[in-house]
């Protein structure tokens, strides 16, 4: 039916060609943008995955600068350390040739002062972007030895993100350090121990460097200071004491007539004592109109019930103590108070008199004397710290015990054991560096437990001892016997660095190898300590070497994530171009044939406006 209001072919039509000319936007859209999923609506959860992973290749590729930085810092340090180690070995052929008796040391230590000079030039050369590892000052609140390169970047399913680092210490490829403050400084500047063979046997020497090194004669108030008993013993008293007091003060009465007692009333006064026998202090009154508390305690003095196991007094409140008089055998004696019993002349018993204490209850008081052996030593340093060096001890001599049962043990202080006891709290101490008497408390009981002392407590003083430590026997009751004494400290021997090596013949007699034989000795000692740094320089960058590897392995890695990345995101939103392409020619036919339609549509509406011409 042909109708003027509606044409039904020419909608249909024309809703094909809308329909066709809204793909062909798409696909000519998804050709000219090369993706599928250009906007979230075109698929909300793709588009989310992609657009994040987008950000994290993007963060990775900041991880790849980071790792690029990271790596030329650790090839600089590297190749400092390489030609460190060169120079190093001049060095040691320059001293083996300074050996001979016949040799101009004078020339020869021209050539190693221009070698240690470059050494010098090495580490203070190896810096990338402003960063040295190889010349520091850890003195500085700036200076961290502990180095970090940026390695990786994780993201969970919870959706958290992870930075991951590669870290390295690179306080063990340091050359130089500059805080002077510090004992143990760079592989270069540190002072090391000389030693040679003499008559075959390795002995530290006494010339030729350094001396009067850490903590010189100084043994903190462990040897003799005039005024302070620095050794000695006390007994230890065993006697030991038990008391009872009275629960109320001294009174009696009879009724409500005070000291209605005749002459010849008697008080018993029952105990047990420690090896649990009973005894009774039997007394009578002679004087009973005028007896009072001080009468009380005569009379049970003087009992000779009493005699050698209890006596009594009274406190400022008037309250009878019974103390027990028995001598200790290392243990708190006994006294129980188990009954009173007062009896009258007339009548024949008193069933309502008191003598203030009846009601205490039964039981044992111990009130425990002891002693203990104590011995105060010297001043700690002053104001002075103590500094040992690797080579640097103390040793004192400790002996404690009973006095059937002693024995002397050689106690041992050196930087390990300083470096340990004070490195608590989080706190690293790696210089043993003792500040105070209080850390050298710690420091000498960590001591004390290494050598197998017991039954010793170390404090520091009181008062006018504040800078003293003061040693006392821990086992009281029994005889002690505790000494502390025989202190002696041993700063090592000689030291030298490698950057003070000096050969010449005026150095090493000012230094005290005087002798032809003093000065070999004092050279191959000198070889040691270089081939000590050689060996600590080839260590520090094997250890670089090895961090180094792993950044480059980590840059391949991340490299190749985030191309992986980039393939896995392309195919959630790229489009396919051949397909699209196809697509294209079919939806461009599809339009043109769209458009013939609506035309031929239109056609059939004039068909009819003929019919009224």
């Amino acid at each position: 039916m042909s109708s003027i209001n509606f044409n039904a072919a020419a909608t249909q039509a024309l809703r094909t060609l809308q329909a066709s000319n809204t793909e062909l936007d798409a696909t000519q859209g998804r050709i000219s943008s090369g993706l599928k999923i250009g906007e979230a609506k075109d698929n909300a959860a793709y588009w989310s995955i992609s657009t994040t992973m987008k950000s994290d290749n993007k963060a990775l590729s900041t991880v790849t600068d980071a790792l690029g930085l990271g790596a030329a810092t650790l090839d600089t340090a590297y190749q400092g350390l390489s030609a460190a180690k060169d120079v190093l070995d001049e060095i040691k052929s320059k001293l083996t040739s300074a050996l001979g008796s016949n040799v101009d040391r004078t020339a020869i230590q021209a050539e190693i002062t221009s070698l240690q000079d470059q050494l010098k030039s090495i580490a203070s050369s190896s810096t990338f972007s402003g960063e040295n590892w190889l010349s520091v000052n850890s003195g500085l609140s700036t200076y961290n030895a502990e180095k970090t390169v940026v390695s990786s970047f994780t993201r969970d399913v919870a959706g958290n993100v992870t930075v991951g680092e590669i870290s390295y210490d690179s306080s063990n490829a340091v050359l130089f350090d500059s805080d002077t403050t510090k004992t143990t400084r760079g592989i270069l500047d540190s002072q090391n121990g000389l030693s040679a063979k003499v008559n075959g046997v390795e002995t530290a020497l006494s010339f030729g460097g350094k001396t009067g090194t850490g903590n010189g004669t100084n043994v903190g108030g462990l040897t003799t200071t005039a005024g302070v008993q620095a050794t000695g013993s006390v007994a230890v008293p065993t006697a030991t004491k038990a008391e009872i007091t009275s629960g109320t003060a001294f009174a009696f009465n009879r009724g409500t007539t005070p000291n209605a007692l005749d002459d010849g009333s008697t008080i018993a006064v029952s105990f047990t004592d420690d090896a649990g026998s009973a005894f009774t202090v039997n007394l009578t009154i002679t004087t009973a109109a005028s007896f009072n508390a001080a009468a009380f305690k005569t009379a049970f003095n003087a009992s000779a019930d009493a005699t050698g196991k209890v006596s009594v007094d009274f406190d400022s409140d008037g309250h009878a103590v019974f103390t027990s008089l028995a001598a200790g055998d290392g243990t708190a004696s006994k006294l129980a108070l188990t009954g009173v019993v007062l009896q009258d002349s007339v009548p024949a018993t008193v069933t309502d008199a008191s003598i203030g204490f009846t009601t205490i209850a039964e039981g044992t008081g111990l009130d425990v004397t002891t002693g203990e052996a104590k011995v105060t030593v010297g001043a700690f340093g002053g104001s002075t710290a103590i500094t040992l060096d690797d080579n640097d001890t103390i040793t004192f001599n400790v002996t404690a015990g009973t006095t059937s049962s002693s024995a002397t043990k050689k106690v041992t202080i050196n930087q390990a054991i300083v470096n340990e006891a004070l490195s608590v709290g989080g706190v690293t101490v790696s210089d043993g560096k003792i500040s105070n008497v209080a850390d050298y408390k710690k420091v000498v009981e960590l001591a004390l437990s290494k050598a197998g002392v017991t039954g010793v407590n170390v404090a520091v003083g009181t008062s006018s001892d504040s800078d003293k430590l003061v040693f006392t026997s821990a086992t009281p009751g029994a005889t002690q016997v505790l000494t502390v004494g025989g202190a002696v400290a041993s700063n090592g021997g000689s030291t030298i660095s490698v950057d003070s090596i000096d050969v010449t013949d005026d150095t090493l007699n000012g230094l005290g190898a005087t002798t032809a034989e003093q000065r070999v000795q004092a050279i191959n000692a000198y070889i040691n300590v270089v081939n000590a740094a050689i060996n600590k320089v080839t260590a520090a960058a094997s250890g670089i070497g090895a961090v180094s590897k792993r950044v480059d392995l980590q840059q391949t890695f991340v490299q190749n994530l985030m191309d992986t990345i980039d393939k896995g995101v392309s195919g959630l939103v790229d489009a396919d171009m051949n397909e699209e392409s196809t697509k294209l020619q079919a939806l461009q036919v599809k339009q043109q044939l769209g458009v013939q339609a609506l035309s031929i549509a239109n056609q059939s509406a004039q068909n009819v406006l003929r019919l009224f011409q």
